[in-house]
């Protein structure tokens, strides 16, 4: 599996796609891909439980990052493009974070020291050294909070991330979800829109609606959860929904 970054068509290349760079490094299916705020960075998980950040910028060099020990389904990045959040099939939220170390060795070993004091784990690939561009430094495990809606139950089948309204939500198998605020991953709302899985979920611009498309029942249903009102509920595809 490859990352193609392609250049956006313009009159001058006659409308057509320009193949900029390839990315290569996962052994397995890719699940998402996420944009930095900005475009600088694009985030991939995949079936082989790896995270890669790489970059369209020809001197950057790709990062690869291991948090889940099941699938992750989804990662984005934070405002600061300096955080990203990973999300696995049983709801678990990973968020990692970028340092850049003024004194490389001597940063990066109280950095390890202080999270394998509190953790009792061994640091493990996100302590490596890696550039963001020109800045030398090192990712690091802020925290991983369960925050599955129906527990181990049910799986994750799907989330989105709004980074201006700072919310994350995790829609499951059994049409239920939960909405957490970020970088604290705290609950917001939990509630159950039907019984078949939410196949797409999304983020309106403002982040008080939320999209989600049941694919099983060709079925939309739009929820604003400040007011806890349904805006639509349509069951109107005979076909699947894909997003929305």
């Amino acid at each position: 599996p490859t990352l193609v970054y392609y250049k956006s068509p313009v009159i001058m290349t006659g409308w057509q796609f320009i193949r900029h760079k390839v990315v290569k490094g996962h052994t397995d299916d890719i699940t998402h891909v996420a944009w930095a705020p900005g475009s600088q960075y694009a985030a991939t998980c995949s079936k082989d439980l790896s995270i890669h950040v790489s970059s369209p910028e020809g001197h950057y060099r790709r990062t690869d990052l291991t948090t889940h020990s099941k699938t992750p389904i989804a990662c984005f990045f934070g405002a600061d493009n300096s955080t990203i959040y990973i999300v696995d099939r049983v709801g678990l939220v990973v968020v990692v974070t970028y340092t850049i170390a003024q004194k490389t060795p001597a940063t990066w070993q109280r950095a390890k020291a202080s999270y394998e004091k509190q953790t009792g784990k061994k640091a493990g690939k996100y302590f490596k050294y890696h550039k963001i561009l020109s800045k030398k430094g090192y990712w690091t495990m802020e925290r991983r909070v369960k925050v599955s809606p129906d527990g181990e139950t049910y799986p994750v089948y799907s989330a989105a991330y709004d980074h201006k309204a700072n919310i994350m939500v995790l829609a499951t198998l059994r049409g239920s979800f939960k909405l957490v605020s970020t970088p604290d991953i705290t609950e917001l709302q939990v509630l159950s829109v039907g019984r078949d899985p939410l196949d797409s979920v999304a983020l309106g611009a403002k982040g008080d609606w939320l999209a989600f498309g049941c694919a099983r029942l060709g079925q939309l249903v739009v929820w604003e959860w400040r007011s806890e009102t349904y805006v639509l509920k349509q069951q109107g595809h005979h076909a699947g929904v894909q997003c929305v």
